[in-house]
């Protein structure tokens, strides 16, 4: 019987790869998904709602990926200032975008 160390021992150091493939497949649909919502306001609220939902999910994911960037799971050396910077921008905006509605 394995130790929960031996266990999970393989997957301690990060995969460029596996990484490269987890912001791909969590950015392209999230962004789809946003354009799908502002078409969608044209159609149906409750459909924009729906894809809503779906973003929501990917938007938490985005989240998360964020999170492990910034603690270096994402790269196989400790220089994880590109990623997190690069995340740190594109999701800049948004917060700018949201404390602006906040406050007026």
């Amino acid at each position: 019987m394995l130790s929960w160390k031996q266990a999970v021992a393989r997957y301690q150091e990060p995969m460029l790869r596996k990484s490269i493939w987890q912001v791909v497949n969590t950015l392209i649909p999230y962004l789809s998904l946003s354009g799908l919502m502002i078409w969608t306001l044209h159609v149906s609220y409750w459909l924009t709602l729906a894809v809503a939902v779906a973003a929501a999910g990917f938007l938490t994911r985005i989240f998360i990926i964020f999170h492990d960037c910034g603690h270096g799971s994402f790269r196989s050396t400790r220089d994880s200032a590109t990623c997190s910077d690069t995340l740190k921008s594109s999701c800049g905006p948004a917060r700018l975008g949201r404390s602006l509605i906040l406050t007026t």
